[in-house]
Order: structure tokens, then sequence, then C-alpha cells
């Protein structure tokens, strides 16, 4: 049969083929029929089969197509172009898809460049799939999915194998709600190869329901989100399940970049994570929304039986809790692990968030530093901590790479205390304090009283004295001290660490400076 391509733009149009826009019956032979007329001849376009290449769009009008038989939107074995296969609705434009059990609406065994505009996809049976796409007799991918909805409850979204390349494909600002019991993007150990990569979504929202993953990756990966939401609407969600530690170089990459976030269940999980090599970098994410229900509930879940990821979470602010379990031997590995400008939402101070071990319960110089760099606990609490920058696990880490790091201890007007007043600050837990700075400039202040003093000493009952400051010369005159020492912070009333001046030190400066020293 001759079907019309509209205005010879190289469209066509499903009911043209028959579809019945109202799903009151099965249009699955229509849009079989209308995808294999537009992958299987040139049309008098000059495209020629030699070419490989299909320019045709099939087009979906607004209405409800009701489609029940796998493959009819795009069929394995058919069609003898690998570029194209095109197809554009309409923000009304609704498949239901209704087929059997473990069945699949697209079937992608020989296409890449394929462009979907404008469909919203609905499932009615939570037991079939929405697309297999097999690299293992050719390269396929390069799959754009525009302004698209995937609604309904659902096995599988995308269900990746094969050897060749399945790599490139993008989803922008596409709602994936629903529920996905296996995974909406899904690449399984058995069957997928670490050629299944870059997958990169933008302005997206990714709303999942009870017990469904969006990424399980087996193999591949190299995943970005960039923007949008990552929402659980119910129990049992995890966002990405990143799975085994035999993975291809290049392929194991996470980046989630300025991503709405909201963990409503106890049991909601942003990642676990098995992976041996790559990246992992989650920037400028805020979990904040609805997170009252995760106060004891680990969030973000890594096992590193070696080298492990270099992962980074940069300007976040962080629900739940955070594990990490190392193997016996992972000591002998440079591992990173970094937490820079985060706050903590459900923890007094940031170290509290964080857990870690050693399978088996020995060897805790397999225990990887993790540097804690200009975080907080939760902001909105009154006793909330913001603790100087330190390194977990940095005095029993094998061969842990040291920071010497620093902290003014100043009061809130930026300068030390006067008149028997204090200031104090927090050091982390264990830090090994290795030396004090006293210092003022000349002319500063005004005062000639030589009979002053100062003093830093610990939060212990009885406060363990590190340093007093004595010189007998006029505050106007300036001072200058350092002195060195070893002691270790190891309870919280040894961290807290508090100048105290006497009532004769009767002016202050904010040229005036007291710095302790530390490693931790």
């Amino acid at each position: 049969m001759n079907y019309p391509i509209r205005k010879n733009l190289g469209f066509l149009n499903v009911l043209d083929f028959g579809a019945d826009p109202t799903g009151a019956t099965d249009s699955s032979d229509a849009f079989l029929d209308a995808y294999t007329y537009a992958v299987n001849s040139d049309h008098g376009l000059g495209i020629h089969n030699a070419d490989k290449i299909s320019r045709i769009t099939i087009a979906v009008p607004t209405g409800k197509f009701l489609i029940n038989k796998p493959g009819s939107l795009m069929k394995s074995g058919v069609g003898d172009k690998q570029v194209g296969a095109n197809f554009r609705g309409t923000p009304n434009s609704v498949i239901i898809w209704d087929g059997p059990d473990d069945t699949y609406l697209m079937e992608n065994d020989r296409h890449v460049g394929m462009v979907v505009e404008n469909l919203i996809f609905e499932s009615a049976n939570p037991a079939s799939h929405f697309m297999r796409s097999d690299s293992t007799t050719t390269v396929v991918g390069l799959m754009r999915f525009n302004g698209c909805r995937w609604r309904g409850n659902w096995a599988r979204g995308f269900h990746m194998f094969g050897g060749n390349l399945n790599s490139d494909n993008i989803w922008e600002s596409c709602r994936i709600s629903g529920t996905f019991t296996e995974a909406f993007l899904d690449v399984p150990a058995a069957t997928g190869s670490d050629q299944e990569i870059i997958h990169d979504f933008y302005s997206c929202s990714i709303w999942m329901g009870q017990n469904s993953t969006f990424a399980r990756m087996g193999k591949g990966g190299d995943i970005s989100i960039r923007s949008g939401s990552l929402i659980a609407l119910s129990d049992g969600v995890l966002f990405f399940d990143l799975i085994g530690n035999a993975h291809g170089q290049g392929s194991t990459n996470l980046l989630i970049d300025s991503v709405h976030v909201e963990l409503k269940r106890a049991d909601s999980r942003m990642i676990n994570c098995d992976w041996e090599t790559g990246n992992i970098l989650f920037h400028n994410i805020d979990e904040s929304a609805n997170t009252s229900a995760v106060v004891n509930g680990i969030t973000h879940r890594y096992a590193i039986d070696a080298a492990g990821p270099t992962i980074k979470y940069d300007n976040c602010r962080l629900a739940g809790d955070h594990e990490y379990r190392f193997g016996s031997g992972s000591h002998a590995y440079d591992r990173r692990i970094v937490y820079e400008s985060c706050e903590f939402l459900h923890h007094v101070e940031p170290r509290e968030a964080i857990t870690t071990s050693v399978v088996g319960g020995v060897d805790l110089g397999s225990l990887a530093p993790i540097d804690i760099d200009l975080c907080s606990g939760k902001k909105t609490l009154a006793n909330s901590i913001f603790e100087t920058s330190g390194t977990l696990n940095w005095s029993v880490s094998s061969q842990s790479p040291m920071k010497r790091r620093a902290v003014a201890v100043n009061t809130p007007q930026g300068m030390l205390p006067a008149l028997g007043g204090t200031t104090t600050v927090k050091l982390p837990l264990g830090a090994l304090i290795i030396g004090v700075i006293w210092k003022s400039g000349a002319g500063s202040m005004t005062s000639t009283n030589t009979s002053w003093a100062m003093s830093l000493e610990t939060g212990e009952l009885i406060p363990t004295v590190l340093d007093t400051l004595s010189p007998g010369t006029p505050l106007a005159d300036g001072y200058e001290k350092r002195v060195q020492l070893c002691f270790i912070a190891d309870s919280d009333d040894k961290r807290t660490i508090t100048v105290t001046s006497d009532a004769n030190k009767n002016e202050s400066s904010p040229s005036e400076i007291c710095i302790v020293e530390y490693y931790g």
C-alpha cells in the first residue's frame, strides 16, 4: 500500500495506518506497519538503502493508543535502516502498553540515532518492559528522548545488553514516574557489558514508586543527572544500584549535579555502590525536603574491597547516614573520599553521619581516610557544630596521607576575649594538637597594663592547660609566642578548646590571634 508522507516533509501519521486514538481498540498493527514502512525503503525522498539512513518521522497525534503486541513501536529484525526511526507526539499523545509478561514495547537490535519526542508511555502490565536495546550483533544507541513521560507500573524501562556499543543516550526534560520493580535503566551483569555507557539525564523529574530502582548497573555505567529531581514516592526506593567490582576502565562514573532530592521513607536510599574504580561526584544536591523519616536510615552505602572509586560530596545538604565497608586488603590502595562544604541534616556534627567498618572486624589499617572539609551538622539545631576540617580514620588508616590543619580561636567580635571572658572551638574528635600561635601587632591596642594573662585549656572537668600567655609587657606593645605540643583530643571534653582571659586583660583588638595547629 502506498501510504502518504505528509506534505513531502518526511512525516508518517499513524492514523493513516489505522491507529485508533480513542484507545478502544488495539493499535498494535497500525504502529508496526508505520514503523516497518519507515525503515524499509526510500519513499522517493532520495534516501537509498545503501545509506542505512531513514529520515522519516512517525507522527503520533493527540489521543490514547492501546498497544497489546510486543515490538509494535520497534520490532527486532525489522528494517534495513540503521540510523533513524524517529517518533514525534504532542503533549497529550498517550501510548498504553498492555502486552504479555516479560515482553517489550520497543525492541531495538539495529538502530542508532533514534529521536523520540513528546510521547507519554503508560504501562498496564507491571510484568512488562518498555525497551530492549540489544547490541549483540551490531552497534546501537545514540537514543534521544525529549519531553517524554513514563507512568504506570513496569518491570523495566530500558533493558540494555550485548557486547557492542550501546551508548550515548540522552533523556531531556522527561518525567519518569511509577514503579520499576527491576529498574528503569537495567544493565545485567550476565548479559550486559561495559559498552553500555554514557547515559545522560537533563532536567528530568525522576519519581520512583514502591520498591523501585532507577539505575541498576551490573555492567556499564557513566551516568550523569544534571538538574531536575530524584524523589522517592514510596517505600523501598533505591536510585543507583552500582553492582559488581569487575568493570572496564571508563565505565564506572556517576555525576549527580544540582538535583533536588526527596528521600521520603526510612528505607529509601540514594546509592548502593560496589564499584572499585572510577569517579562518583555529588555536587550541589539538596536532600532536605521531606526527610523526617530517614533520621536513622543509611541513605548512601559503599562496599570497597580494594581501591574503590574516587568519591566526593561537594556543597551538598545530606540526609541520613553514609556507610563505608572496606575489605581487609584495601589498605594497599590509595583511596580518596572527600566531603567539602556539606551540611548533614540529621546530626549535630558531620562525623556522626559517617560510619566505617572493615569486613571481618580486623585490620583497622584498611579503614580509608575520609576528609571532612568545612562541613557542619544541621544548621537549624541549637547545638549544631561547625566542625573544623578533619580526616576520619587518620590515626588508624595504613599509610594515610596527613594534612596539617589550623583553626583560629576568636570571639564573635573577631578578637580574643578580655576581662575574664572566654571563647571556645571544637576540634575533630581524635585530633593531635601540635602547636599554638599567639600574636598581636604593636600599636593595635593602647593599654599599658602589664599584669595580664590568657590561657588555652580543654573542656575537661579538671582542664588540661595547653598553654599560658603572660609576657609581662603592655598590651600596647603587642606580643608573639609559638609553642609546640603533642596532645591527643580523644574525647569530647579534650577536643573542646577554650581561650580564657584573666580580669586584668582590659582590652582586645581584631589584630590579636590564637591559632591552634593539629593533625586529624
